[in-house]
């Protein structure tokens, strides 16, 4: 099967604790299938609950990246490895924690340190509460995270996984996301 140049050599994927994690597998798959590009993936230990790792590592065959350091001090700075491999960074799903982690500089994890130390574009598809997408604390992030130089794809309108009505915290559905990736390869801004 023939596969298309995306623009891009290394796609790194930062999955977090929001429900739209379990379709990473699927996206992952499209992506490797469709397009030349190696793909790698640092979980949460949120997101890692929500979808296994094992079935991520078989997607992109290799393993997901630890979300936490090693013990061993040899083992070097894993983020720092990472931020430099990517040629585009995408956040699906970016919980609120995270992003607000993100916009303080704190790296309490693997994942939060890669987001914040690459030069590589950072792709955010947030997923979180409609009421919260309102209020001052998002706006706040989304705005420092947007002066850093961070992209966003969403949020949308969309079903909330809690009582099934309808908010405007969604995280783009697949799809959606793929066409912003391929926008950022071609050195499209993806912004709101």
């Amino acid at each position: 099967m023939s596969r298309t140049p995306l623009g891009l050599e290394h796609l790194l994927f930062i999955g977090t604790g929001a429900p739209s994690i379990m379709e990473l597998p699927m996206v992952l798959s499209h992506l490797r299938a469709t397009y030349e590009v190696e793909l790698a993936v640092c979980l949460t230990d949120s997101a890692s609950r929500l979808v296994a790792p094992a079935a991520v590592a078989a997607v992109t065959a290799r393993p997901v990246v630890p979300s936490q350091w090693a013990v061993a001090p040899e083992a070097g700075p894993l983020h720092v490895t990472w931020a430099k491999w990517a040629d585009l960074v995408v956040v699906w799903p970016a919980t609120l924690s995270f992003l607000a982690r993100c916009a303080a500089g704190i790296t309490n994890d693997v994942a939060s340190a890669i987001a914040i130390s690459t030069e590589a574009p950072v792709l955010v598809a947030p997923s979180i509460s409609g009421t919260a997408v309102r209020r001052g604390p998002y706006r706040r992030v989304a705005a420092t995270l947007a002066e850093d130089g961070f992209h966003f794809a969403g949020p949308v309108r969309g079903l909330a996984v809690s009582d099934l009505s309808e908010s405007d915290g969604g995280c783009v559905p697949p799809l959606a996301l793929i066409e912003h990736i391929q926008r950022m390869a071609a050195g499209e801004a993806g912004t709101r």
